[in-house]
């Protein structure tokens, strides 16, 4: 009884620790939120065949042979013609600076590779390492050849979802050498510039100006006025099966080198590329290593790089549709009047079905889904084939996070948002029950609940009022938590709590995000065709007191664009944006 108290009353005495130096030492905090969120890797135990695994070393061998099933050598391979660049980009050379910018970049708090050389070692001895890896780098360069110790990686096994006795339900997080990830940075640093250029422009993917809303917007720009006058659109989904996995070595350097690449890069990251091995981790026990025979190395700086250069060329097979991508993920859609439309639509599936034969890529077939956007009560319907096989038809799809219904009604992602942040709100309350300070309270809450109610609104604010009360709701409730905790002796209103708790509706954050979303699209901090397309400036002849500073044809009314330039008119009212470019859109807005 005596060790329980004393036990309890630790704990305590740590919690209050915890919460009192949120603002000085807030990684203590956020390990102490992760603890309640994450599952712990060491406890992992496996069914196979009906046997139980629970020796560190059978876990990780069984995670190892189920793992490389996925990596193939896909043989000879015909090179697709290519458009060869005109452009050159020669091998660079490294410098000093470099390397110290590229250590600067290391995160000391990530885990560490198969060398166990933690981040916190390398940043601390930098004028040790300079000289020493400068010259290490150079060298591989110059001789086209990457470190074979850094291409071996560990794979840590984390639950996906499902049953977690089953080795199917876990995805690998591969850890890389930070030396490695400084190597690069740097190279990332020297080609990444020149690649970009070549990416296209519907590749939303890995890049800095583009996202999950720019490519969602983009999108719903060109339904949202099909739909809104009674006309319909179809849509293609394709879902790619572990395409960063099956990428082949020998295709994506023929790609690189058309991309304008010279020789020595090219024959440099052919040595990057092959003769990877991995090794299983688990509870500290390595499996023995099996060789990587394909895809762009997992965990790596210059991956995603990769894989948007070898994806590029998908776009260009696309003929008589729209294309979209993030990363992996691709949908082709077209406005749809005529039974001639929709084999035009199927003319550019089969293209993409060619474009992945060709490419090694593999199609989920059971996961591909067609959706028709109408409100339209005799819509067109269409039987689209994907190697000879109907593809499955839905009413609403979840597009990069977002719920999307066949009549843009949303409704569907307001019903998901509720019920995912009612229990992170429980959770919330949960973790800080111990807790006397509302500024831990206050942080959970922006960080897992509010960022979850605000995800990509941008693309749905559109939704009704009472799904908009509905979202509300969430915020009331965190509203009366605080307030009843934290304010016992003050009856409880919500607009006296939102004043109280320095917060705004979350109604009015959407409008301010609509602004910021088109203010930033301007500024060129993020890069959305579509809205500079709907949305003009309007330049009056003489000066007005009150003007609307964005105009939108009135054929557009109903899109996203539409609504963020109505709501950037009202911030420009008191506000003036462009007047002076040092200003930061979201100091303007207030919004953080």
């Amino acid at each position: 009884k005596l060790v329980k108290s004393t036990i309890k009353y630790d704990r305590l005495r740590w919690l209050k620790s915890v919460d009192e130096n949120l603002k000085s030492q807030p990684k203590q905090f956020w390990k102490y939120v992760a603890s309640f969120r994450k599952r712990n890797s060491n406890s992992i135990q496996l069914e196979v065949d009906g046997k139980h695994l629970i020796e560190p070393h059978d876990i990780a061998d069984e995670f190892s042979k189920h793992f490389q099933t996925v990596y193939h050598n896909p043989g000879p391979i015909v090179f697709p013609n290519l458009l060869s660049s005109s452009e050159f980009l020669p091998l660079a050379s490294v410098s000093d600076s470099d390397v110290i910018k590229a250590i600067k970049r290391l995160r000391p708090s990530k885990s560490v590779g198969v060398d166990d050389i933690p981040g916190f070692i390398i940043k601390g001895c930098t004028d040790i390492f300079v000289p020493i890896l400068k010259h290490i780098f150079n060298l591989s360069l110059s001789q086209h050849n990457f470190p074979s110790l850094w291409k071996q990686a560990a794979i840590v096994p984390v639950l996906k979802k499902g049953k977690s006795t089953s080795v199917s339900n876990y995805r690998p997080i591969s850890l890389l050498s930070n030396f490695s990830k400084i190597f690069e940075f740097i190279v990332h640093e020297h080609v990444s510039h020149y690649l970009k250029s070549k990416i296209s422009p519907y590749q939303h993917g890995f890049s800095k100006t583009k996202s999950t809303s720019t490519n969602l917007v983009t999108y719903i720009d060109f339904i949202s006025p099909i739909v809104g006058s009674q006309r319909q659109a179809d849509a293609i989904y394709f879902d790619l099966s572990n395409a960063f996995d099956l990428v082949p070595h020998s295709l994506l350097l023929h790609k690189l080198s058309a991309a304008g690449l010279s020789g020595g890069y090219v024959s440099w990251f052919r040595s990057y590329l092959s003769n990877r091995k991995s090794q299983v981790r688990v509870s500290g026990v390595l499996s023995s290593p099996f060789e990587v025979l394909s895809g762009v190395p997992q965990g790596s700086v210059l991956g995603p790089l990769l894989f948007n250069v070898f994806i590029n060329d998908m776009c260009d097979a696309v003929a008589h549709s729209k294309c979209l991508l993030f990363a992996d993920d691709i949908k082709i859609y077209r406005a749809i009047s005529s039974p001639h439309d929709c084999y035009l639509l199927q003319s550019d599936v089969n293209s993409i079905q060619g474009w992945c034969i060709a490419n090694c890529m593999k199609l989920n077939i059971s996961k591909t889904k067609v959706i028709s956007f109408t409100r339209k009560t005799n819509l067109l319907i269409y039987d689209y084939k994907l190697f000879q096989t109907s593809i499955a038809r839905t009413d609403s799809v979840k597009d990069l996070g977002v719920f999307i219904d066949a009549k843009l009604y949303f409704h569907d992602q307001v019903n998901y948002i509720f019920s995912q942040c009612a229990k992170l709100l429980g959770l919330v309350r949960n973790i800080t029950y111990n807790f006397s300070s509302l500024d831990c309270m206050f942080s959970l809450y922006t960080t897992l609940v509010r960022s979850k109610l605000e995800y990509a609104s941008v693309v749905w604010n559109s939704i009704t009022s009472t799904d908009a009360n509905k979202l509300e709701r969430i915020q009331q409730r965190f509203a009366a938590l605080c307030f009843k905790r934290f304010f016992p002796k003050v009856h409880y209103n919500y607009s006296l709590a939102l004043e109280e708790l320095k917060l705004h509706t979350l109604c009015t954050r959407r409008h301010r995000l609509d602004a910021l979303f088109l203010i930033q699209v301007y500024f060129g901090s993020k890069f959305c065709p579509s809205a500079l397309e709907i949305v003009g400036l309007r330049v009056p002849a003489r000066y007005i007191r009150d003007f609307a500073l964005f105009n939108v044809c009135s054929l557009f009314k109903n899109c996203p664009s539409a609504r963020c330039a109505a709501a950037a008119n009202v911030v420009c009212r008191d506000v003036d944006v462009f007047g002076d470019l040092n200003i930061q859109p979201k100091q303007i807005l207030n919004i953080v």
